[in-house]
């Protein structure tokens, strides 16, 4: 595979599946550069991950997460939206997550590792270790032990999905066990310019992702999450990318450049997106004030309208008919690409707590996150007078389960237009939002619950858990297990039904 070094100045561009058009592509081989140096190298990683989480990944998560739908004017994403899939659908994803981000990775490891630079190491080894955890989400079985060998291993097995999740717990635990106390961080790191402590707690919030995502398999693995939330030390700032320009080309965020600046007349909006109904009426219902930072009202009538998801291509069971009736995405050249959010890791700490019984502290978590997220979004509202006594999102929860779906619908709140794939994973593995029974336009239809989309090409009430393995790799790897019948077939975790 190539390996790609991405200049920390010019941000990583990357080939887009969701644009007719590049990204300005400034990529090296770091084997082959004149000056590879880690400085270098580890930011071209960052931004690798952030591109790909805020990028084309955003905008599937986005329609998978029932966040927003295919504006009915327009067509670009009808086969997103009616889960209409080929085999093609992880192709730019796979690539450029193990042809950039991950051997850029392996790079700065194998550098670190030479000269005991044990500061550098962890924030290697913990970006590693999610983005491994993100390619086995979305794909279930990847290549681990022979990947990122070169010609070492040209075909490289795949490993199952569970042994790769054991195997990034051991790489949290051998880099957080190095001698830190005199190490550093380069100042170029584009997510904490160099806070050492920071990438701690993000080794920490990696490693309580990894273990809450096993919490249904027959490992949950209970003892050793105790002990990490006893320990404690998790993230309280969000990490990702924030360095992007408001106006700039090719240096704004990702998303904003694929789908406004380069197709949106006047810069505003997408053509191609207006909110989803269940998303929508869901914060509408709770007199949510992140409702308008997260969408424009319709034009037409000044409020928020949300589509019967699936819907824009059968004119007689949509809502509307133009793009001006609806809700359209709310977003700006300088969005940050946040890869793990401050309210989620407050709300993982709050899952974490509910699943050992201390609802109290739940409950403390729980309300962290609200309020991060209202600070994320830049809001004046008292978050306490939503999750205070009496409040629409007060935590009432006495049981684990009950706590789970309360942190589950916060977690889809607070994900939305940050991490919108992350959204649709996590309702894959708690359930949360629950399924309806019926469409969106029922009148028993509950706001917030998700919706077989109305033209649903995977089948009826079948809903996608995982992407087909990319048909590049298929085509070019002889180890590739074989292809999955469709995309409704689970990932190795996913045991929730």
């Amino acid at each position: 595979m190539k390996k790609i070094l991405i200049l920390i100045n010019a941000f990583v561009l990357l080939l887009a599946t969701t644009s007719c058009e590049d990204w300005l592509d400034v990529n090296t081989d770091p084997n082959n550069a004149s000056e590879a140096t880690v400085d270098l190298v580890l930011p071209a990683a960052q931004a690798s991950i952030t591109t790909v989480v805020s990028g084309d990944l955003f905008n599937l998560g986005g329609f998978l997460a029932q966040y927003w739908d295919q504006n009915p004017t327009a067509n670009q994403y009808n086969t997103i939206s009616t889960y209409d899939f080929t085999t093609v659908i992880g192709d730019e994803y796979w690539r450029e997550l193990y042809s950039g981000a991950l051997n850029d990775l392996q790079y700065v490891i194998d550098q670190t590792e030479e000269n005991e630079d044990w500061g550098n190491y962890l924030v290697a080894k913990s970006l590693r270790a999610y983005t491994f955890q993100l390619l086995v989400d979305l794909f279930d079985n990847v290549p681990y032990t022979e990947a990122l060998e070169g010609t070492d291993f040209v075909n490289p097995t795949f490993d199952n999905g569970s042994d790769v999740y054991e195997a990034i717990l051991d790489e949290l635990d051998e880099a957080l066990a190095k001698d830190l106390s005199k190490a550093s961080v380069v100042t170029t790191d584009m997510f904490f310019g160099g806070n050492l402590n920071q990438w701690v707690a993000f080794a920490k919030t990696v490693k309580l992702k990894i273990l809450l995502r096993m919490a249904y398999t027959d490992n949950p693995h209970t003892s050793e999450l105790t002990s990490l939330l006893a320990e404690g030390g998790f993230l309280a700032q969000s990490a990702g990318l924030t360095a992007y320009s408001a106006g700039a080309q090719n240096k704004r965020n990702p998303w904003y450049e694929t789908n406004v600046s380069r197709l949106s007349g006047d810069g505003k909006y997408s053509i191609n997106h207006v909110g989803c109904y269940n998303f929508i009426t869901y914060l509408q219902t709770n007199g949510d004030p992140r409702l308008n930072s997260l969408f424009y009202p319709s034009e037409n009538s000044g409020t928020h309208e949300g589509n019967y998801f699936g819907s824009s291509k059968i004119a007689s069971e949509r809502r509307f008919d133009l793009q001006e009736d609806f809700s359209t995405v709310r977003m700006f050249g300088d969005h940050p690409s946040y890869i793990i959010l401050a309210s989620e890791s407050f709300l993982l700490q709050a899952e974490a707590y509910a699943r050992t019984g201390d609802f109290t502290n739940a409950k403390i978590m729980y309300d962290a996150a609200v309020a991060a997220s209202f600070e994320t979004h830049g809001l004046s509202d008292n978050p306490a007078s939503y999750t205070g006594a009496g409040g629409v999102y007060e935590f009432t929860a006495t049981t684990e389960q009950d706590a789970i779906e309360q942190i589950g619908m916060q977690k889809w709140i607070c994900l939305a237009h940050y991490n919108n794939i992350e959204a649709w994973i996590e309702q894959s593995r708690t359930g949360y939002p629950e399924i309806s029974t019926v469409l969106a336009n029922d009148p028993s239809y509950t706001p917030g619950e998700w919706t077989s989309p109305v033209d649903n090409l995977l089948g009826a009430n079948r809903f996608p858990h995982r992407l087909y393995y990319p048909s590049t790799e298929v085509t070019s790897n002889s180890n590739t297990p074989t292809q999955i019948t469709d995309m409704a077939v689970k990932v190795w975790w996913d045991l929730n039904d």
